[in-house]
């Protein structure tokens, strides 16, 4: 039987025409392969997807036929027990959390607190100093005329004994 693949039986097609032929056939096959594994992989991704739902409509069903009534719940000492146990825990590791906290809260407190008495402080020390400086700059004005009124008077009475 004569297949266009094969060389030696068809003398007349070109080497480069039976390569190309056989490159895209290769390509047919792999992307034909590649398809069937996806597919396989979705087939699966489905069953798993009937399975669980299938699984969670038995929950709901068994869910409807327990009874809702408040007084036919009974827990054991254990489990009595487990539930103190956690909320002992949970309420610990809460105020052990916090503590933490509040110590760290305090000092921050304690920290602005003097932080602002330091600002008051220094606001007024600021204050004393510039009223400290305005006062020396009054007496050096006040000297500066006193001195000019003394000159004065010295050059007035210069001026009157040379006369």
């Amino acid at each position: 039987m004569r297949t266009a693949l094969d060389a030696s039986t068809e003398p007349d097609i070109p080497k480069s025409v039976l390569h190309l032929v056989r490159d895209i056939d290769a390509k047919h096959v792999e992307g034909h392969n590649r398809l069937r594994v996806e597919t396989d992989a979705r087939e699966k991704r489905i069953s798993d997807i009937e399975r669980t739902l299938a699984q969670h409509e038995e929950a709901w069903k068994n869910a409807a036929k327990r009874t809702t009534d408040i007084q036919s719940l009974r827990f054991t000492p254990a489990m009595v027990g487990a539930i103190v146990a956690l909320c002992g825990s949970i309420l610990g590791g809460t105020y052990a959390s916090t503590a933490g906290m509040r110590d760290e809260i305090t000092q921050i407190r304690t920290m602005i607190a003097s932080q602002d008495e330091l600002r008051k402080s220094e606001t007024k020390l600021q204050d004393e100093r510039a009223q400290a400086m305005a006062d020396a700059i009054k007496e050096i004005k006040a000297r500066g005329e006193m001195t000019d009124l003394k000159v004065n008077n010295l050059r007035e009475t210069v001026l009157t004994n040379r006369r």
